[in-house]
């Protein structure tokens, strides 16, 4: 909104009601702290939201509806955009495309994927590019297309840079050893072009780094003001490692028991495809090492929904997890029925509550060592309250915007929030509704006819061409 209404992202005083940490440029300017990739996301919301609403200053302290509502449906149609890569990876292992399909939906259903397509953290915008990087490796180990393939991994690397740049250096090397497992349908010019492509996409981070850092591979989360705290690399890796995976409340396991089948590989490794062994030997230790270096910072246990600076390598263990419970003897079959509706269920209350609230004051909520999953109870216990017509717990401030409280209300839907707002709004929201059902229909259609009736459709088609 900075950006929209002023034409630049720095301020010479920062705004002091917005939230998060601001960092003093060597030019004297203040400038936020998180990287480039949500900005450039929310400006064209912040944009039009700026344009019908014209406040100044007034808009960067609380954006109006029209941006909020932008930047809501923005990061929808970015999270579906990782759900369709997910899909489409899934496709290439799994013959029948319903069960790919339908097992694409357990990554936003069984894990907290879905929990961060509805907040706004730079997290998820890593997490959808991450989806589109497997993708395009996994169609370059099958020697399809290299040179656009090539080029698609690139700009998806690029991408993944814009909302993580830490995340940049592990994932490089992942899809750098995907280049070499690929052999000769990887050609010079294929590389040459992925480099350039990568550096034109990741580029304005480095820019946005040199101007706020005074150097373009440092990002604002290394200044002096956050080493000094969160962001220190002092703490534990086995403690780090424990908790980012089991600690009650922020392990991996206790927030997505499904991806708990991601342990089973070593039992089922050798009936895999080995492109798909190529794609998890060279994803997975990117994402390993990433985790590594998370969980040596002070505080691996940030505040989120669970293990937040996981969430950029969350379509890696997904994929991990189908690929063992695809392959697991059918006397387990019990057991991962279990896991997914455990998943499903947990990942459930989150998305129909606002967890920020429930968690901020539920006693413990915050603290990464409770050991209880005290998350969990907060948001059940929300999600009780909020059945007996009760609202979640919010400070003064929160309750007394017409915008934000809505947030304390139940369900924590846009659709929700827009229908009760007029019966101009009720309407929209009841006609929003019935186009989405539909649409979503019309999609099903196509993606669970049998894969014979498509083929002969496209057989007929070519004939009569």
């Amino acid at each position: 909104m900075l950006l929209a209404t002023t034409g630049s992202l720095g301020a010479e005083v920062p705004p002091e009601s917005v939230y998060g940490g601001w960092v003093k440029s060597p030019g004297g300017l203040h400038y936020q702290a998180h990287d480039l990739g949500n900005v450039l996301l929310m400006w064209p919301a912040a944009w039009l939201g700026a344009k019908i609403h014209p406040g100044g200053d007034s808009l960067v302290q609380s954006p109006p509806i029209t941006a909020r509502v932008g930047v809501s449906l923005t990061y929808a149609c970015l999270s579906a955009f990782g759900c369709l890569f997910m899909f489409k990876l899934l496709s290439l292992y799994i013959p029948d495309r319903r069960t790919a399909f339908l097992l694409s939906l357990t990554l936003p259903a069984g894990t907290f994927f879905w929990v961060y397509a509805k907040c706004a953290f730079d997290v998820q915008g890593a997490a959808c590019a991450v989806c589109l990087l497997l993708y395009s490796c996994a169609r370059l180990l099958e020697g399809t297309s290299p040179a656009r393939y090539a080029a698609a991994a690139a700009a998806a690397l690029g991408a993944v840079g814009l909302f993580r740049l830490s995340l940049v250096p592990f994932m490089f090397l992942a899809a750098a050893a995907v280049f070499l497992m690929a052999g000769r349908s990887i050609r010079p010019v294929h590389v040459a072009a992925s480099l350039s492509v990568f550096a034109l996409v990741i580029a304005p981070a480095l820019l946005y780094n040199a101007v706020r850092m005074g150097s373009p591979f440092r990002p604002a989360t290394t200044a002096q003001q956050f080493l000094e705290g969160n962001n220190a690399l002092t703490g534990s890796v086995l403690v780090g490692l424990t908790g980012l995976l089991i600690a009650p409340n922020r392990g991996l396991i206790v927030f997505a028991p499904l991806l708990a089948l991601s342990f089973s590989l070593p039992w089922v490794w050798r009936r895999l495809p080995a492109s798909l062994r190529q794609l998890l030997i060279a994803s997975g230790s990117g994402a390993i090492l990433y985790m590594l270096l998370i969980s040596k910072l002070r505080n691996w246990g940030a505040f989120g929904w669970g293990p937040r600076y996981l969430v950029p390598i969350l379509p890696v263990f997904f994929l991990a997890a189908v690929a063992g419970g695809l392959h697991l003897p059918r006397r387990s079959r019990p057991l991962l029925a279990c896991l997914l509706a455990a998943s499903i269920v947990l990942c459930t209350a989150p998305v129909l509550v606002n967890w920020h609230l429930a968690t901020t004051a539920f006693p413990g909520g915050a603290d990464p060592y409770a050991l209880l999953p005290r998350q969990h109870m907060a948001v059940w216990t929300g999600l009780a309250g909020a059945l007996r017509g009760e609202p979640l717990p919010a400070p003064p401030e929160v309750l007394a915007d017409p915008i934000r409280s809505g947030g304390a209300r139940f369900p924590d839907l846009w659709l929700a929030r827009l229908m009760e707002r007029s019966a101009t709004g009720l309407a929209a929201g009841v006609l929003a509704g019935l186009m989405l059902a539909g649409a979503g229909a019309w999609s099903l259609r196509g993606l669970l006819l049998p894969v014979s009736r498509q083929a002969e459709a496209m057989v007929r088609g070519i004939g009569e061409g």
